[in-house]
């Protein structure tokens, strides 16, 4: 299975960074809507099975919970229900011999991207000539009374281009890969191993 340490993840971590959407070419448009369960025990993050329109035993002891209707089983419910996750292919500006890699947002973020695609002053902010470079204002944990820090998403005035040379161009987009390389499906006994790991930690240890 893949590490985090070697999945092409983006984060920002200066102040301020400058990213450009690349096109994905594995979906209609470049937000990768995925679902996961997050901190079930020992897992910090589980792809949902229902990304993949499979029967997923964690949503399914989720809607038990859901059913019984208690204070306590719907506090539960919060916890194990699937998540939205909204991932766009990025390359950092600066840093393009990186390649390309794969960026989370916020909600807020999402919704305020799709704003620009649906403007026609902007269009397909992703184009390669026609484009958009994005600056993220980044506001670490701990400032403001952020938890998790936060990050600000604006687009500069000017359309620019991806790369002058045509090379760069075509191998970036080519490079990108399918996000499900990056988080990759699990089965249906692996993820209700998870689960039953995480209702019962003492037999699995």
């Amino acid at each position: 299975k893949n590490k985090s340490k070697t999945k092409p993840i983006w984060k920002p971590k200066d102040l301020e960074s400058t990213i450009r959407i690349l096109p994905y070419r594995h979906g209609r448009d470049p937000f990768c809507i995925l679902y996961f369960h997050y901190e079930l025990g020992k897992t910090k993050s589980a792809l949902c099975a229902q990304n993949f329109a499979k029967p997923c035993p964690i949503c399914e002891f989720a809607e038990s919970l859901r059913a019984e209707k208690t204070e306590e089983s719907l506090e539960m419910f919060k916890q194990v229900a699937s998540k939205r996750r909204v991932y766009i292919p990025v390359v950092v500006r600066g840093k393009e011999k990186e390649g390309p890699k794969f960026c989370a947002i916020s909600k807020g973020n999402y919704e305020l991207l799709i704003g620009y695609f649906m403007n026609p002053e902007y269009g397909d902010i992703t184009h390669p000539t026609e484009g958009t470079d994005l600056v993220v204002e980044f506001s670490p944990p701990g400032q403001a009374g952020l938890k998790y820090g936060k990050s600000v998403i604006k687009p500069k005035r000017n359309k620019s281009l991806l790369s002058e040379d045509k090379a760069t161009v075509i191998s970036l987009i080519k490079s990108v890969p399918n996000i499900f390389e990056v988080f990759t499906e699990q089965s249906y006994s692996e993820l209700k191993n998870i689960l039953d790991d995480y209702l019962n930690p003492a037999e699995h240890t």
